[in-house]
Formats: structure tokens, sequence, C-alpha cells
């Protein structure tokens, strides 16, 4: 059963996560007597506006959530607004919960010049926490001239606005959450203050000219993914050069184009002009492999893809007829990752096998610089669990059903929910073969669920189910 209204967003019955309860008619279940309780939609207005207190056009205003998400609180962006003319933005259609605004922007009389002439105040170098004095460099004497030669004009203009979190902080750690009920009307403006922009210099990282090189500088959000940052850039012979930057934390990425292609990555950062060698960067590893049916041959297409459990990043390539897949021009940085593939056929992924890194269950662990092959083997018979949810022997609707693989940390895949309908019942497809423990929470839908910790305890009351492939099971679980 779903429902909506104007003002309502469509809602399923006591939805939660996008589950719901489903409504089971006859037999001894009352289906005449249900309360459906919609809940209004809630926004978000603002005007962005500048130091004199005029509005910024054509701002990019980003809505961020904070939220449970597949067992995990995350804090993530869930939509993009631009200011209009007069500086305003809204955010409608919102469900409860707690939000956080972030406002990008350039200052329209900005000139920001792309190249960093002369020296750079700090110059990065082998240790990217290394800071080398302006003695460090070459040309010190040609490089104070260069500054001398700067008017009061010059550097008046060359600025630009930090990303600034509401109601005005710099830092995402100042931002204040904006706590929406049902309903909930929010007014939420954001004054932009300009600083000294800042410029970064790559040099080559290569010595044969013909190499081409690219050089992006990214930054996180709320520790989501890594996004590029605005910017003006220019390449030249003798490398990369970055301006109109706020001073604050970065990502470098970088990659050479040629016969020996490289790719790194490096945390900067940025206080004012710089330059960044890449020598002693990190050095990211390039991942290829095949799919395969296990006990059969390989898939004919699909897409593989990896997530950083960390950052929840995603990198992702298409398998070809011959089941291979290369994620090519998509370097990995070190860290852990969850390997999935979506296929014709269809399959989940059973076990995986690499060289080049370890692995454990279904999670790459990738150390730095290599070259990575998966194998990734996937299930095709499936299981499907048929259960009910009880307390004190009476059916229990509107639980989260969870199935629970043995090793939850590195089978996240494997985990299967639901919510349990009027009659108690609920359905768990496409399990594939393993040891897993089925539990019922009646209030488990804001649990970090994905944390071994957290259910250790529901777990001693679940019910163990010994999975084979194909076959069909049932399972009767109380409520906790």
């Amino acid at each position: 059963m779903r429902g909506e209204a104007s003002g309502f967003a469509a809602q399923g019955f006591d939805e939660h996560a996008g589950f719901f309860t489903g409504i089971v008619t006859g037999g001894s279940v009352d289906a005449e007597h249900l309360m459906f309780s919609l809940r209004p939609d809630a926004g978000i207005v603002g005007a962005i506006l500048d130091e004199a207190n005029e509005p910024v056009r054509e701002a990019q205003v980003k809505l961020f959530r904070r939220e449970m998400q597949d067992g995990k609180e995350v804090t993530s962006l869930r939509a993009v607004a631009q200011s209009n003319d007069e500086g305003r933005y809204r955010f409608g259609h919102l469900a409860p919960g707690r939000y956080f605004i972030a406002v990008e922007a350039r200052p329209w009389y900005a000139q920001n010049a792309n190249v960093v002439e002369g020296v750079p105040d700090q110059v990065v170098d082998q240790n990217p926490n290394q800071v080398v004095s302006d003695g460090a460099v070459n040309d010190v004497e040609a490089g104070a001239a260069t500054e001398e030669a700067k008017t009061e004009s010059d550097r008046a203009l060359d600025v630009t606005y930090p990303l600034t979190f509401y109601p005005g902080a710099t830092d995402e750690n100042g931002a204040s959450a904006i706590v929406l009920q049902s309903g909930d009307r929010a007014t939420a403006d954001v004054r932009l203050s300009p600083v000294a922009a800042a410029h970064l210099h790559v040099p080559r990282a290569t010595a044969d000219p013909s190499d081409g090189m690219n050089v992006t500088l990214m930054r996180r959000i709320f520790g989501g993914a890594e996004e590029p940052v605005q910017s003006q850039s220019e390449q030249s012979d003798k490398g990369y050069d970055i301006g109109g930057i706020a001073p604050g934390e970065y990502v470098l990425q970088a990659q050479s184009f040629g016969k020996n292609p490289q790719s790194w990555t490096q945390p900067i950062a940025i206080g004012g002009d710089m330059e960044v060698n890449l020598e002693h960067a990190t050095a990211m590893a390039s991942v290829k492999g095949v799919v395969k049916i296990e006990g059969g041959g390989p898939v004919t297409r699909g897409f593989v893809t990896l997530t950083n459990r960390s950052t929840d990043e995603r990198a992702g390539a298409r398998v070809n007829e011959k089941g291979e897949f290369e994620l090519s021009g998509q370097p990995v940085a070190p860290g852990s990752y969850e390997v999935a593939a979506a296929t014709t056929p269809n399959g989940r992924v059973s076990r995986v096998t690499a060289s080049g890194a370890k692995v454990t269950g279904e999670t790459l662990e990738i150390g730095g610089a290599a070259n990575v092959e998966l194998t990734i083997y996937l299930q095709q018979k499936f299981a499907t669990i048929d259960g009910t949810v009880t307390r004190e022997g009476k059916p229990a609707a509107g639980a989260m059903v969870m199935l629970v693989p043995e090793d939850l940390r590195n089978q996240e895949s494997m985990v299967r929910r639901d919510q349990s309908d009027l009659d108690g019942t609920f359905t768990l497809r496409g399990v594939v073969a393993g040891k897993y423990t089925v539990v019922a929470i009646q209030k488990g839908w804001d649990l970090d669920w994905m944390s071994p910790a957290v259910m250790a305890g529901y777990l001693k009351g679940g019910e163990t189910v010994r999975v084979v492939g194909g076959e069909k099971y049932g399972v009767k679980v109380g409520v906790q």
C-alpha cells in the first residue's frame, strides 16, 4: 500500500529506508483498522550574500544529509541547487532529518592568474607533510622581484571564496545542522567572504616532453567521495599550474600519458602559493581481471565495481565478451574496497582471488602502486528464505529482518533485509550459499547494523541457517 497527496511525497505503509509493511487480508489478521500516517514534506530556502551584503548569483549550493545508510552513519550529498539573480535558492520535498548546507562560488570580479610566477611561498617535496623553506628554491631574488612587481590592485582582485558552510564556517567542523521535522520550512542564509587566492605549480613528472600530463585538485566534504575543486588551470612545458584556490586541505591527483603512464595521489595542505613535486607522491594501482561463473566459463558482459569502504568512492569498468575488465584511466588509491559485479548471465559474487593485493571475503586490500589482477567468481544458484517474525507467539509487523553472513565485515554484499508484513511474514531472496543468522529487530532501522560489535548481541537471539544455493528455507524468529 502506498499513499501520496499534495505536499506529501509518495510513501509506503509504515515505510523505513525503502522497506514497508505489506497488508495481508483474510484469516485472523485485522486489516480493517489501519492508520496510514503520511509525513508532510519539509523544505529549506535561503539567500547567498557577498561581503557587501549583495546577492551572489550562480553559486553552487550543496545539500547534505546525515543519516543511517546501509547500516552506517554517513553524511552524503542529496541535492545541488544554483542561486538565482537574487542570490536565492530552494530545496523542497525533503524528508525529516539532519541537513547541512555548503556553498561554492567565485567572486564576479576575481582575476586569478593561472601561472605561479617566480618562487612559491612553499615547496612540498618527498614527504607531503614536509614544507621546504624558500632557501631550497633556486632564483629567490627573481621571485622576490616578481612579487614586488605585483600591484595592490592585482592582489585585491586575486581572490576567491572558500567553501563555506551554513551559517558561515569555512571548516566543516563548524557547520551547523539544520534539523527538519515533518512539514518544517527552514531558512538558511549564507554570507561569503573573499580570501587571497593561492596558486599551485606541479613540475613535469617525466623528462620526456612528449608525455601528456593531467592534474586535478580534489577534496572531500564530510568524508564523502572526492570531487573536483573549481579552479583555473594551465599546462606548459614546465608543468601544470592551478590558480584561484582557497587555502585548505586537498588531495592532488596526477597522471602522465606516454610510453610509461603513471598515476599519483597526494594529500596537501595549501596555505599560499606552493610547488608540489610528484617524485615521492603515492603511486596508485592499476586493476584488471576476469569474471567467471563458479564451475563454468566466463560471463559474456557486465560491469565490475570497486567501492572504497572508508570514503564510498567507486571505480568501475565494463566486462567484455571474454569476461575481462580493466579499470583503464581509473587508477585506484591505496585502501580497502568491496568488490561487486552485475553481469549477464546473472550472478552474485561468491569469492575473489587476486595477485598484487590481499583479499578477505569480498574485501580487496590495495597497499600502493601495483598491477592488481582479480578473478571474480559468481554463483548463479540462489536460495530463498521465507519466515515469520513473532512476539510472544503472535505475528509481529514492521520489524527489520536481517540476514547476517558469518563474516559481516568482509561479506557486506551477502546481507539481505526485509520488513515483516502485517501477518509477521517476510521473504529474503537472492541468497548465496553460506552460513547466516536471521535476526528481527523492532526498531533496527537506525542501528549501525554493519558494525559486528553492534550486531553481536542481536545475533545471540537470532536463528542460524546454513544455505545451499537453489534451495528454499523456512524460519521463525522472535523479535528483539
